[in-house]
């Protein structure tokens, strides 16, 4: 038993050796691996916006959301008719503007400043994005658009953001695929084999069209916006019906970064979900960034 104790000591220590120390490959101590489902990693705040570039402060009635109710953003009136959802950092509600067009407002509770600059950080990303996309000539229907905003103080020091956004059709291709699986399992019997082929080339064709449509939106805003974020649960599927195919769009940008200063930085930074991360972010989650310079293949992840 003795000489089993010393075996396993040892061992432990073979394995400690070979772990390099924390101060000597990374810039900050590690993160805590994500839960089960990942919980979403922390985000540092995106450059701090000017005071003219912001949303105007204003003192309003505060109050819980709910269908039917009325908002005043930004000098146009919004009313509530579902939620959509929850995003990064808040809660998206469907809404109709004053002519009946559908819009999407988001609710995020700011409890400093710091997280203040980062909610407005978010609509200017937007905006960064639509003018990336209109100089690249992309469908910008395919994002959310930033129509309105507005900064409701609730407490002293805490505030309330609101962003209105145009909506991106469809459903979360999260749901659309688990409403698929949920109605293949309840198909009994053995399939034959040209159904399972037919369900195969469905697949691929899916897949195949989400390339084709949302890898040009990507290429023509990422040199100046990151999103960080994509998952079946922020990428929209509407289905057209006959052989029109199906349409693509990607939404929630509240973990998206300046990409021209995350470059410059070599941040460290991670967001998103970890079950969608690159080896790269991965390894600068256990290494640092610093040890992934000793990498130049995983750094263009």
């Amino acid at each position: 038993q003795q000489q089993q104790q010393h075996q396993r000591q040892q061992h432990r220590m073979s394995v400690a050796q070979m772990w390099p120390s924390v101060t000597s490959v990374q810039e900050q101590r590690p993160r805590q691996p994500p839960a089960e489902p990942p919980a979403r990693a922390p985000v540092s705040a995106p450059p701090a916006a000017s005071k003219a570039a912001a949303p105007a402060r204003s003192k309003g009635k505060g109050g819980s959301l709910g269908p039917g109710v009325s908002l005043d953003i930004d000098g146009q009136r919004f009313r509530l008719t579902e939620p959509l959802g929850e995003g990064s950092f808040g809660i998206v509600w469907a809404a109709q503007d004053s002519t009946g067009r559908k819009v999407a407002v988001k609710e995020i509770p700011c409890k400093g400043e710091s997280e203040l600059a980062r909610v407005v950080a978010e609509g200017q990303m937007l905006r960064q994005v639509e003018k990336e996309l209109r100089a690249a000539q992309c469908d910008i229907l395919k994002v959310p658009l930033l129509l309105a905003s507005d900064v409701e103080t609730s407490a002293p020091s805490r505030w309330r953001v609101r962003l209105v956004m145009s909506q991106v059709p469809g459903i979360p291709l999260e749901k659309f695929l688990e409403g698929r699986r949920l109605a293949e399992k309840e198909r009994t019997g053995v399939q034959s084999s040209s159904v399972l082929r037919r369900q195969i080339a469905g697949a691929t064709r899916c897949a195949g069209e989400l390339l084709m449509q949302l890898a040009p939106t990507l290429e023509g805003f990422a040199p100046r916006v990151y999103h960080r974020d994509i998952t079946p649960r922020n990428i929209q599927i509407l289905e057209l019906g006959g052989k029109g195919g199906m349409q693509f769009g990607l939404v929630d940008f509240g973990l998206a970064v300046d990409a021209v200063r995350w470059r410059a930085e070599g941040s460290g930074d991670l967001g998103g979900d970890g079950r969608y991360w690159p080896a790269s972010a991965w390894f600068v989650f256990g290494f640092g960034t610093q040890a992934l310079r000793q990498h130049p293949t995983m750094s263009y992840e």
